[in-house]
């Protein structure tokens, strides 16, 4: 407890399903050679998110703000790229550059690479 707020210790959900490593491995090889697995742009997915009540501002698209977190839930995991919590939008990203030429993903985009 601190300052009047109670604290718990997060616990994650129980999985519906599970898929051995073979049906994993499986499923990531079919999506690689996909340029997409979904029909919904990002904008699309965020206004089914806003319809169904998720709470965007009220100064920006829905779209726009889900690639300004992304953006910054990348720029974030990239400071410990190690850290199995930042694997999730280290992930996505990666995916983002091998999928579409144009993807409205911020961290799809090429990060340029200098040598010494």
């Amino acid at each position: 407890t601190r300052e009047g707020v109670v604290f718990q210790e997060a616990v994650p959900p129980i999985a519906a399903t599970r898929a051995t490593p073979a049906e994993t491995l499986a499923m990531a090889l079919e999506a690689r050679d996909k340029e997409t697995t979904s029909h919904l742009t990002l904008a699309e997915f965020a206004q089914i998110m806003a319809d169904l009540g998720w709470p965007f501002r009220p100064d920006a698209a829905p779209g726009a703000q889900l690639v300004e977190f992304l953006g910054a839930w990348h720029a974030e995991a990239l400071k410990s790229p190690n850290d199995p919590y930042n694997f999730p939008p280290l992930f996505l990203a990666a995916m983002g550059r091998t999928r579409a030429r144009r993807s409205t993903w911020p961290a799809a985009r090429p990060v340029p690479r200098t040598c010494t």
